[in-house]
Parts: C-alpha cells; structure tokens; sequence
C-alpha cells in the first residue's frame, strides 16, 4: 500500500476484525515490510499500524520513523515507546524486507515481535481501551503538508491473522 501528499491531512485504511469477545489472550500474526525507498515516518508523511476496541480507542500501535534529512538516527515504536533504535542504514536494512510481526494481548499486557529483535512488553496504548474486544486493524497515513518534494510511504502486509484465546 502506497500514499503520498503534500496537502495536509490525515487518512486511514480499516480492516474489520470481526465482533470478539475474549476471555484471557488474542494476537494478531503476519509479515510487515517497509518497501524500499519509503519514509514510513519523517519529513512530510507519517504513517502507523493501530489494533482498535470495538469502541474505536486504540489497543496497539506501531510505527517506525526513519528521518534521513534531519538526522541519522532511526527507531522503531511499539506502543508509543523505543522498541529499537539505530542509524538510518542498520533499522532500513531490517524494515525494508517482509518481516515476521506479531501483537500479543494476555490479561491485558501487550507484547510486540518483529524481525529478530527482543520481544518487547508494554501496556495498551490507550488504558481505558477494552483489550478483550479487538476489532479494528487500522492503517493511518498523515501528510504533514510541508513545502518541498512530497515524500511517499509504503507499507507491505501478509498474511495478518487475528487469534482469539490461542
């Protein structure tokens, strides 16, 4: 998936997880990419991976920005917190292919896997969401509409599966 703009303003794509009811745990499983030559976060776009309650708060959310005008440095975001950090060249070399992506929820904690880094537990996002009622997988992509040349992020996703009290 593609999105560029260089007008201000925000836009999502939503994939309904169905109407759940969870007793202990769920997660949602799959492969994420970042395609060569995309800003996932930086200059003029943004762009983040959310899981929503059925009221619509946010469970989960992931991002990556990678900033090579402003900076060399690079993180990866799980839940608003560092999930990994480097310089531009190592986190593309590890975003820029399919990667193995998963999002566990169990009684409430939540634990991030990508690619080959450590297994990364945080809280909701949002701490009044209902955890037990995952029913959103939300792509948002924001242009920032700044002067200049208009930056593209891309996204790749495969095979994304939601397990419910596995």
């Amino acid at each position: 998936m593609s999105y560029a703009s260089n007008l201000a303003g925000t836009n999502s794509v939503e994939r309904d997880l169905g109407t759940n009811s969870v007793t202990s745990s769920w997660k949602i499983r799959g492969q994420l990419g970042y395609v060569e030559g995309s800003n996932p976060n930086g200059y003029n776009v943004a762009q983040f991976l959310e899981v929503q309650d059925a009221s619509g708060k946010t469970l989960a959310k992931f991002h990556v920005d990678i900033d090579p005008i402003n900076s060399n440095s690079s993180r990866i975001f799980a839940n608003n917190q560092i999930l990994a950090q480097g310089d531009v060249g190592t986190i593309r070399a590890k975003t820029q292919r399919l990667q193995d992506f998963e999002i566990a929820v169990v009684n409430g904690v939540v634990t991030y896997r990508y690619a080959d880094f450590p297994a990364f537990v945080t809280t909701l996002t949002d701490s009044t969401a209902n955890w037990k009622t995952p029913a959103k997988l939300r792509l948002v992509f924001q242009a920032r509409g700044l002067t200049g040349p208009v930056r593209t992020t891309k996204i790749d996703l495969k095979d994304f599966r939601l397990h419910v009290d596995y």
